[in-house]
C-alpha cells in the first residue's frame, strides 16, 4: 500500500500545473540543502526557456528541515547519508530514512497515475539518488528517469539483472517483487548527465551509477559536460533532456520556444 502523501518528514510539494491538456507529470527532486520553493522556479524557467510543454505538470517535492549529524546542522535532505559515507556505517536508521523517501515518492507516482497520466522522474545530486532508488527499489515502471550530477546508494553491490533489484528491496526491508514487475522496472529508460569538474559528487561517482544500471540490463544514456561543476548546464543539458524525453519517453515539446510564455 502507498503511504499517505503528507508526512512530517516532507513539506507540501511545489506544483506547477499544465497550461493545456494534462498527459505527463514530471516529479523532480532537488539536491541536499536546497528547497522546492527556490529550485523549482529556477528549473522550470530553464526548461520552459528551452521548449514548450503545455501538457506537462511539474511536481517539486521538498523534505522538512531536520538536524544532520553528517553536517552538524539543520538542513533539508532526503536521507541521512552521502556518497562518501562508508558502507559499514549504514545504520538501520539511515537505511530506514532512505526507505521512507522511496515510499513517499512512490505515493506521489501513484496519485498521478490514478489520473491516467504518464509519469517521469528526475533529480539533481541527492535528488537523483532518490529518483533512481524510487524507480528500482520502489519497483516503479515510469516513462523515464533523468539524473543530473548524481549518485546511487549501494552502487557497488547490485550485481546483474533481476537480482540487483531484489537485492535493493532486501536491503531496504521491502518485500520482493514478482519477476514480471522487476522486468518492467528494468525497461525504464534512464538519462544521466554529469560535469567532469563536479567538486561535490565527483564525475567518476556518477559513472559508477551508469555502469551499475547498465549491468542490471537497463538502457542508459550518459552525457559528460566538460568543465561543468555541481549543477546542470544550460541550455545544453536541458536540451539533451528534452531530446531524451521525445525519443525515449513519448513527451514531445511544442513547436515554439517559450520566450513569451508557455
Amino acid at each position: 500500500p502507498s503511504p499517505t502523501i503528507m508526512s512530517s518528514s516532507f513539506l507540501p510539494p511545489l506544483t506547477i500545473p499544465p497550461s493545456g491538456t494534462h498527459t505527463h507529470t514530471l516529479i523532480f527532486l532537488h539536491g541536499r540543502g536546497d528547497r522546492a520553493s527556490i529550485f523549482g522556479p529556477i528549473f522550470t524557467s530553464d526548461l520552459f526557456d528551452t521548449a514548450s510543454f503545455p501538457s506537462l505538470k511539474l511536481i517539486f517535492p521538498t523534505p522538512a528541515e531536520k538536524f544532520s549529524r553528517l553536517y552538524n546542522r539543520r538542513l533539508r535532505q532526503w536521507f541521512y547519508f552521502s556518497h562518501k559515507t562508508p558502507r559499514g556505517e549504514y545504520s538501520p536508521q539511515l537505511v530506514e530514512g532512505l526507505k521512507e523517501v522511496v515510499e513517499y515518492v512512490g505515493g506521489l507516482i501513484d496519485t498521478e497515475e490514478k489520473e491516467g497520466v504518464e509519469v517521469l522522474l528526475g533529480g539533481l545530486s541527492q535528488g537523483c539518488a532518490v529518483a533512481v532508488m524510487a524507480m528500482l527499489a520502489g519497483g516503479r515502471k515510469v516513462k523515464g528517469v533523468v539524473g543530473m550530477s548524481g549518485w546511487m546508494p549501494f552502487v557497488g553491490e547490485l550485481g546483474e539483472g533481476l537480482e540487483g533489484v531484489r537485492r535493493l528491496r532486501e536491503v531496504l526491508g521491502m518485500p520482493p517483487l514478482g519477476e514480471e514487475e522487476v522486468r518492467g522496472v528494468l525497461e525504464t529508460p534512464v538519462w544521466l548527465g554529469h560535469g567532469d569538474a563536479d567538486e561535490v559528487v565527483e564525475y567518476e561517482v556518477g559513472r559508477e551509477m551508469c555502469v551499475a544500471l547498465e549491468k542490471l540490463g537497463m538502457t542508459v544514456r550518459w552525457k559528460r559536460y566538460s568543465g561543468l561543476r555541481h549543477w546542470y548546464q544550460t541550455p545544453e543539458e536541458i536540451e539533451d533532456v528534452v531530446k531524451f524525453w521525445a525519443e525515449m519517453c513519448g513527451l514531445l515539446a511544442g513547436e515554439r520556444r517559450i520566450g513569451a510564455g508557455r
